[in-house]
């Protein structure tokens, strides 16, 4: 059997894949594959676009640029070959509303794609909650972790952490934007991500449940000011507590006071739903309509998945996939929160 084909970024000064990684901003790569039954004339380079974005530019990613596939002599071409990008491309800075990018790459062939690969000026990583402690808002900073909120239930409230990391040893500030900051940084970064060529303003456009996101600020503004080392990352936890109207959209920033520089975090959306607090990427009215289709079918059938196949006509296996990719979407916790979610939400947009 054929082995399929693959394609990776590579960091040609490390000799190492970056599959996966952020890497700051003019940083020299390049692709390499093999095993193709057809040979690549060239990679293509997608930009990856906010996920907001999805529903209403009607696409996940835009073509960045095209770069040659050359053939590796010392590989043979009778087991698939190897090939690899020439000249090395330099990773495009980031636009600024967001601090960060990624690309991804297919073959022109169509026979491979590769993992993500971003840029940025600031690492702002999330991470798993488990295991972290912080200080309260308005204590003292123990360097190096911050808080930003009151303590929390961790069985009931939100509660999300982050790592920053950076290359230099720039003084940072550390603040949440909230209600209508939320929304004056989407409208920001569709420009940027635009570039004045379609004149997209969809930013401004939202359906009318997804705006009620951007009234409510449920912490106090705070702004914190830190100097991050380049080995010492600095852990910012978020904490929100929950009550029976939060509905709230938030993003940590890091403003970078020496380059003024800025990195924010997709939007946060917070709901709670019959008692429930659900954090997600997007508001129901962001979701793209399959998606959000496939989850109202799956909470009217009871969170039973072979229901949905057999409605569906098509075998579990793959109605499993397309409920998990629908979930990531949305971006709830678990297949069960995205159906009950968005199958409460349903009649505002039957």
């Amino acid at each position: 059997m054929a082995a399929k084909a693959t394609i990776n970024w590579l960091d040609p000064r490390k000799g190492r894949n970056v599959d996966g990684s952020t890497l700051p901003s003019d940083t020299g790569v390049l692709l390499s594959s093999r095993h193709h039954l057809e040979p690549p004339g060239a990679y293509v380079v997608y930009r990856l676009l906010p996920k907001p974005f999805w529903r209403f530019w009607g696409m996940e990613r835009e073509e960045e640029t095209s770069l040659e596939a050359k053939e590796d002599e010392d590989h043979p071409v009778a087991l698939g070959g190897k090939y690899y990008s020439e000249p090395l491309w330099n990773l495009p800075a980031p636009p600024n509303q967001s601090g960060c990018v990624t690309f991804r790459a297919w073959t022109d062939t169509g026979d491979a794609s590769s993992g993500i690969l971003g840029s940025a000026r600031i690492w702002l990583e999330e991470m798993s909650t488990a295991g972290r402690a912080g200080a309260d808002i308005g204590a003292n900073i123990s360097a190096p972790a911050i808080s930003i909120g009151p303590k929390v239930s961790r069985g009931r409230d939100f509660e999300r952490h982050w790592r920053v990391r950076v290359t230099e040893d720039p003084w940072v500030e550390i603040s949440l934007l909230q209600a209508e900051a939320v929304i004056d940084h989407l409208r920001l970064l569709e420009e940027e991500y635009d570039n004045g060529t379609q004149l997209r303003r969809e930013m401004w456009e939202l359906p009318a449940d997804t705006m009620t996101y951007f009234v409510d600020h449920p912490l106090a503004d705070i702004s914190l000011t830190y100097r991050v080392e380049p080995g010492e990352p600095l852990a910012v936890a978020v904490q929100v507590p929950d009550r029976p109207d939060l509905r709230a959209a938030i993003c940590l920033q890091v403003h970078n006071l020496e380059d003024d520089s800025l990195t924010i975090t997709p939007p946060i959306f917070l709901t709670n739903i019959r008692d429930r607090l659900i954090a997600t990427d997007l508001t129901v009215g962001m979701l793209r309509s399959e998606p959000r289709d496939l989850l109202v079918m799956l909470d009217e059938a009871q969170l039973s998945v072979e229901r949905v196949a057999e409605r569906q006509g098509i075998d579990l296996a793959t109605t499993w996939a397309q409920l998990v990719a629908a979930t990531e979407e949305l971006g709830a916790s678990s297949v069960s929160d995205a159906a009950f979610f968005v199958g409460l939400s349903a009649p505002l947009f039957a």
